[in-house]
């Protein structure tokens, strides 16, 4: 089966899902894992709920935490390093076009 909230797979019975936390029972929607082929939309919306779960269980989780600041970081840096490197290759060119000029005269 699977659960109504966050379309996770069951395979035990249970009260309570294991990915989420979502109250299953007499009450509770799930679907059963073989009903046959999932349409795209529900398929969509499933991929789109167990990443969403990923991401919950991940940003639980205080080492997950600080690798993810750290990739933040490095992409932060990775975007301005090339701007910045440019930047400094056109002024210390440019320094140097103009050192030549002055030395010539």
């Amino acid at each position: 089966m699977r659960c109504a909230e966050c379309r996770g797979e069951i395979e035990k019975p249970s009260s309570f899902c294991p990915h989420c936390g979502a109250k299953l029972g007499a009450g509770a929607r799930t679907r059963s894992a073989s009903l046959g082929p999932v349409p795209a939309r529900e398929a969509f919306s499933e991929a789109a709920s167990d990443l969403m779960g990923t991401g919950r269980r991940i940003a639980g989780n205080d080492m997950a935490r600080k690798v993810g600041a750290g990739a933040a970081i490095g992409a932060v840096a990775g975007a301005i390093i090339p701007a910045v490197s440019i930047g400094l290759g056109a002024l210390v060119g440019g320094g140097i076009v103009a050192w030549q000029q002055w030395k010539k005269r």
